[in-house]
């Protein structure tokens, strides 16, 4: 009797938990979790340059800005990145807290080049390709110009996706992806 009793309170326990939504966890959250996914692939396909004016108070000048954020932060220690060019023609590489890169050492000559840091770039589906950075002008760790960017900006001019593979001190190779609607609009 105590055995069917027990088996009639395990089972009314069951149905109870059941009928309530504890079964239907993993469901629940399966469902949320392929709906937080599509929405942010829905953000990713809205996503464009953004434009801003700058304005130097010295002298006056109004810069025009066009900036793209990455998709999402660097899984190694959670940094967000976005890529400004400043009125056409100049390229830097911001990011939201200090990211150290690794300087360039040119093998071939034997001769360090600790003013530089290269980087590789990936437009869309096309070949990596190499950019350097000026890491003596950064700005804390946070902000890198690039040298030479005219190569990067007409790229982007076509290009719906960028990978940039930076080489740290600390981290290694770390690749930030950014993706936009519309490539870097025509000035």
């Amino acid at each position: 009797m105590k055995k069917i009793k027990l088996l009639g309170l395990i089972l009314g326990s069951t149905m109870i938990l059941t009928a309530c939504g504890g079964g239907n966890k993993e469901a629940s959250t399966s469902t949320s979790a392929s709906g937080d996914k599509a929405q942010t692939e829905e953000v990713k396909k809205e996503k464009k340059w953004q434009s801003q004016e700058k304005k130097d108070e010295m002298t006056d000048k109004v810069s025009k800005v066009m900036t793209l954020e990455c998709d999402e932060p660097a899984s190694d220690n959670n940094t967000l990145s976005s890529i400004a060019i400043e009125d056409g023609k100049n390229v830097t590489l911001i990011f939201d807290k200090g990211f150290v890169l690794r300087p360039l050492i040119l093998d071939t000559h034997k001769i360090s080049d600790s003013g530089k840091s290269l980087i590789k770039v990936r437009f869309d589906n096309g070949e990596p390709q190499e950019f350097k950075l000026d890491i003596n002008k950064s700005q804390g760790s946070k902000v890198y110009s690039m040298l030479n960017p005219q190569k990067f900006i007409d790229a982007c001019k076509t290009a719906k996706e960028i990978k940039i593979q930076y080489a740290t001190h600390s981290k290694g190779d770390i690749v930030f992806k950014y993706t936009t609607s519309e490539p870097l609009p025509q000035q």
